[in-house]
C-alpha cells in the first residue's frame, strides 16, 4: 500500500496506450453500462480506462483489490469510495486520450482540457465574474481563448473539490487574486495548482485544507498494471 501522510495530495497523470483492451472483471456493471451509453467509440474507450485507471490507482492505498472498491455518488454525483473505513478522497478528469487522478485524505477537484481547444466568447458570460470580465475584454482573441480555457479549467476543479457539480453558479467568484493588465500576471487562489502534464494539455488541481495547501501536491507518471497488454 501506498503510505498517504496527512495533508499530502497525490495527483497520477495516465495516458491512454495506442492499443488497449478494457481488461475482464475489473469494471462494475454500473460503469460498463455507462460505457456502452458513450456515442463515439473513441470515447467508450477512454472512460473504459479512466475507470479502469481510477479503480488500479485507489487500490494501491487501500486493501482492496480494483474490483473489490465499490463508488458511491454525493448529492451532486461527486463519487466517493464507499466501502472503506479510511478517509480517502480523490477527483478524475480525463480528456483525449489523457486521464488525470487526485487523491488525498480530504476533499480534491481536478479537470484537464487539451490547450488547443477553441473557447468561443459567448461562454464568457456563462463562467466569468465581473471582474473577470473585465480583464477578458482587454485581450486580444487568442489571449481571450486562453484566458476563457484557464478559467474553465481552474473553475471546474474548484466547484469538484467542493462537491457542487454544475449547480455552482461559475460567473458567482473568481479564481484569481485582483485584476492584472497581463494574463501571466495574474495570480490564481492559494487553492488552486497548476499541473504540468505537458505542452498539450492543460490541468489544474483544487484542495482547500490548511494542512493540503501546506504541502505542494506530488505529480506521478501512472504505469498501467492491469489495464495495459
Amino acid at each position: 500500500m501506498i503510505d498517504l501522510a496527512v495533508g499530502a495530495v497525490h495527483v497520477w497523470h495516465a495516458r491512454l496506450p495506442n492499443e488497449w483492451t478494457p481488461p475482464a472483471g475489473v469494471l462494475s456493471y454500473q460503469e460498463q453500462e455507462k460505457v456502452t451509453r458513450l456515442k463515439r467509440d473513441e470515447v467508450r474507450v477512454l472512460k473504459a480506462f479512466s475507470y479502469s485507471v481510477r479503480r488500479e490507482i485507489l487500490s494501491r492505498y487501500l486493501s482492496l483489490t480494483p474490483h473489490e472498491i465499490v463508488f458511491g455518488e454525493g448529492e451532486y454525483g461527486k463519487p466517493y469510495i464507499a466501502n472503506t473505513e479510511l478517509p480517502l478522497s480523490f477527483n478524475v478528469s480525463d480528456t483525449e486520450g489523457v486521464v488525470i487522478v487526485a487523491v488525498s485524505h480530504e476533499s480534491v477537484g481536478v479537470d484537464v482540457e487539451p490547450k488547443g481547444r477553441v473557447m468561443g466568447p459567448g461562454l464568457a458570460t456563462h463562467i466569468l465574474s465581473e471582474e473577470e470580465r473585465m480583464h477578458y475584454q482587454t485581450l486580444g482573441p487568442g489571449e481571450a481563448s486562453r484566458f476563457l480555457l484557464t478559467v474553465w479549467v481552474a473553475k471546474e476543479a474548484y466547484v469538484k473539490c467542493l462537491g457542487k457539480g454544475l449547480q455552482w453558479e461559475m460567473p458567482s467568484f473568481s479564481v484569481f487574486l485582483g485584476v492584472s493588465e497581463s494574463l501571466s500576471g495574474l495570480r490564481l487562489l492559494d487553492c488552486l495548482y497548476e499541473i504540468n502534464i505537458g505542452e498539450l494539455h492543460e490541468s489544474m488541481l483544487c484542495c482547500m485544507s490548511r494542512e493540503q495547501m501546506l504541502h505542494p501536491p506530488t505529480v506521478f507518471d501512472y504505469k498501467c498494471v492491469l489495464t495495459c497488454d
